[in-house]
C-alpha cells in the first residue's frame, strides 16, 4: 500500500489491516509491539465502529501503555472530538490527510 512505501522515507514500519477485525485479531497477539495505531472511525463495511476498536484497545491495557492511538475521521463536530478524547484517543486526523503529514506528526511523536 501507498504508506506503507511512504514509511520507508521516514524508517517506520507500517502495518496495514483490510478490516477493523483483523486489526483486532493483530492487536490482540502476544507478539503485538505498536508504538501507534490508527484506524478510520467510520467505516460502512465494518460490523463495529471505530469507537468500539477504540473500547476493545484500551481492554488490552498491558499493550495500551506503550501505544499510540489516532483515529482518522471526516467528522470535525465537538461531539465527536469529546467522544474521542474520553476514549484517550492521542491523535485525531481529519479527513482527508496527506500521508506525509501523517508520518511526520508520527515521526515527531517518537
Amino acid at each position: 500500500m501507498m504508506i506503507e512505501l511512504e514509511a520507508k522515507k521516514y524508517s517506520l514500519k507500517v502495518q496495514t489491516e483490510k478490516s477493523f477485525a483483523l486489526a483486532m485479531e493483530e492487536i490482540s497477539k502476544e507478539t503485538f509491539h505498536a508504538k501507534a495505531v490508527f484506524f478510520d472511525l467510520h467505516s460502512e463495511k465494518e460490523q463495529i465502529s471505530g469507537f468500539d476498536l477504540v473500547e476493545k484497545l484500551h481492554g488490552l491495557s498491558e499493550k495500551r501503555i506503550e501505544t499510540i492511538v489516532g483515529v482518522l475521521t471526516s467528522a470535525s463536530d465537538l461531539d465527536t472530538r469529546t467522544r474521542l478524547s474520553q476514549r484517550k484517543v492521542d491523535l485525531f486526523f481529519k479527513k482527508p490527510v496527506q500521508i506525509g503529514f501523517l508520518l511526520d506528526q508520527l515521526n515527531k511523536a517518537f
